[in-house]
């Protein structure tokens, strides 16, 4: 979806278009973001947009980061806060360790935030109580 905004830069005003989510990243719901604020980022030539969740009952802020895609349209290059992913894990994995599921879920949102170097120890701790634990009712 786009929106127009306009934004200022070096004392001038800008009017542009902005692709927005079709969905809030926080409570996945389909909306429609109003606009409430955008700047532009010299040293990264990005423009970011704030806009806030009409979902009543989520009322979260998004901040889009776009790059200029020309013709004074801007694409949606990321959101914060990122929107995860689905995760679907076995029902026994619960079952087996407590652990194991919120561990996993903060090791794909360090993914899903570019935290390569805090994601990749997460993965492996989470399976370590996975399997540890698995051993534990084994016994």
């Amino acid at each position: 979806m786009q929106l127009n905004v306009s934004y200022n830069a070096g004392g001038a005003g800008h009017q542009v278009k902005v692709e927005v989510p079709d969905e809030c990243p926080v409570c996945g719901r389909l909306v429609i973001f109003p606009f409430h604020g955008a700047s532009l980022a010299v040293a990264t030539g990005e423009l970011n947009t704030v806009h806030v969740c009409p979902n009543k009952a989520c009322g979260s802020y998004v901040i889009c980061y776009h790059t200029s895609a020309g013709s004074g349209l801007w694409k949606l290059k990321k959101t914060e806060p990122p929107k995860l992913g689905q995760m679907i894990l076995p029902d026994f994995s619960s079952e087996i360790s407590s652990n194991f599921a919120s561990i996993y879920k903060e090791a794909v949102e360090a993914k899903e935030r570019g935290l390569a170097q805090i994601a990749g120890p997460g993965y492996r701790k989470a399976f370590e109580f996975l399997i540890k634990d698995y051993a534990k009712s084994k016994d």
